[in-house]
């Protein structure tokens, strides 16, 4: 009930695409954040947040707002999908879980660790292409 109108649930579809909008709104955070952590992950002079700051400027000088999202298509390609089957898994376990357990909080938390396997697990290998891509973006161009 909300305001006093019955709510339908949401359908397995419902769940889906919402969880995928909200993965592929995320990149637009995500995608400078692990440019950078590939970045600091490589790079053998960085010094905590002075590498955060240095690597973060280098790639607004030499390409500006369009080198920060330097990775953002795959990383859309692996967040959009692996966001919805994450909310997914865990919508329908969730579920289940709590009509079979006397615990709320050990259902969730039982729902959201097998939902984050699942859909971590089946996008560890574009995960590993994007950090490739974004680690070659940051390698000095050869002159």
């Amino acid at each position: 009930m909300h305001h006093g109108v019955a709510v339908p649930d949401p359908s397995v579809l419902d769940v889906f695409v919402a969880g995928s909008v909200g993965g592929a709104l995320s990149t637009l955070v995500t995608t400078p954040c692990e440019l950078i952590k590939v970045g600091l992950q490589t790079d053998h002079r960085r010094t905590e947040l002075g590498g955060v700051r240095r690597l973060a400027r280098q790639r607004w000088r030499e390409g500006g707002v369009p080198g920060l999202y330097r990775g953002w298509g795959i990383t859309l390609l692996r967040d959009t999908p692996a966001t919805g089957l994450y909310f997914l898994v865990y919508q329908l376990l969730k579920e289940r879980l709590h009509a079979a357990s006397d615990s709320r909080l050990a259902a969730e938390l039982l729902a959201g660790g097998v939902a984050g396997v699942v859909s971590w697990g089946s996008v560890i290998p574009i995960d590993v292409v994007k950090t490739c891509l974004q680690n070659e973006a940051l390698q000095p161009k050869a002159s």
